[in-house]
């Protein structure tokens, strides 16, 4: 389970398509699921996060140190014109109904942009974070008050990532690229202040939650190469994530219900067996299914009396080998 695949839980499933709050859940959620710590690969748009999440360091109060607030109705009551609009005296988001009707994917690239300026703002205010930003952006950045069109390099670099040449504002490309350039750099320095920073303890738990709705039952976070513990839908995580990991509610220990059902089976084909054994070889048989080597019992009936694939002796037997084998894997894990 990766960052991408989580991004249904912020982007498109319930906090953009639908209006609500950014869910801290869901955001501890993809932390879990994208690196186990706040940065995470090359294309992780680090000021996107920052704005979104707020700040994680503490060294910020009140609505920065939480999820933006969002927001579906006119800036400032209708005194801003604009499609959408982060207020930097309160650290809201606003995208205008007039120019999105319908809140949806239509205007994941506004919303996007107004994250950056809160991004930026919250940047702004952490020494860590502005004074290694390149020296033409460090003091050009969330200095613009309520004067969203003010053209200063916070601008500069969000429209240049954001919309490129097509802005009526660049005069050449080498402009655009230019302010791409210094946004990236920006976002390096985000992503790496970020990556200081670990999962929340409680993360996994918000990983197993978020899937568990997703998927409509309960879920098991499982290493890569470890077994199930649990009856539960088995999704493969970090092994870090796997251990922190609570157990799934609702759902039966699955090395019980492994010993249930071979007990079950072995109770199924005890008459034939003991049909087939005879007095020849009862006491061979016998000693097999008291030390349980169910593979030996499985290749003696095979051999000695010429059972195979498609018998049900002989296949109920591969069943119980099988359950057999998955326990001993439990048991390593």
């Amino acid at each position: 389970m990766h960052l991408r695949q989580l991004s249904i839980l912020l982007e498109k499933d319930r906090a953009f398509t639908r209006g609500k709050q950014v869910d801290w859940n869901q955001f501890k959620a993809s932390l879990a699921a994208s690196g186990h710590k706040f940065g995470s690969g090359d294309r992780f748009d680090a000021i996107v996060w920052l704005g979104m999440a707020g700040d994680p360091s503490g060294k910020m109060q009140g609505d920065y140190a939480k999820p933006a607030r969002l927001y579906h109705e006119k800036p400032l009551y209708g005194i801003v014109d604009a499609a959408g609009f982060f207020n930097p005296m309160t650290g809201a988001i606003s995208i205008n109904p007039e120019d999105y009707p319908t809140w949806d994917g239509s205007m994941s690239a506004t919303l996007a942009h107004e994250l950056r300026h809160r991004g930026f703002h919250i940047a702004s205010k952490i020494s860590a974070l502005k004074n290694n930003f390149p020296d033409d952006v460090k003091n050009d950045i969330a200095n613009f008050g309520l004067d969203g069109d003010k053209w200063n390099a916070e601008h500069k670099m969000l429209y240049a990532i954001g919309y490129g040449y097509s802005y009526r504002r660049f005069k050449s490309r080498d402009e655009v690229n230019y302010w791409k350039a210094r946004y990236l750099d920006c976002n390096t320095v985000v992503r790496e202040w970020l990556r200081t920073f670990p999962m929340p303890k409680d993360a996994p738990a918000a990983l197993q939650m978020e899937l568990e709705k997703m998927y409509g039952q309960p879920v098991e976070l499982v290493p890569p190469g470890g077994s199930p513990k649990t009856t539960a839908k088995p999704i493969i995580v970090a092994p870090d994530v796997a251990r922190d990991a609570p157990p799934p509610e609702d759902a039966q220990d699955r090395r019980n219900l492994l010993i249930q059902q071979a007990l079950g089976i072995l109770q199924g084909i005890k008459g034939d067996l003991e049909e087939l054994a005879g007095e020849d070889d009862a006491s061979i048989m016998g000693m097999m299914l008291q030390k349980r080597q169910f593979p030996k019992l499985q290749r003696y009936v095979q051999t000695k009396h010429g059972l195979g694939p498609g018998d049900e002796l002989y296949d109920a037997l591969g069943r119980i080998r099988k359950i057999q084998q998955e326990l001993k894997k439990l048991k390593r894990n």
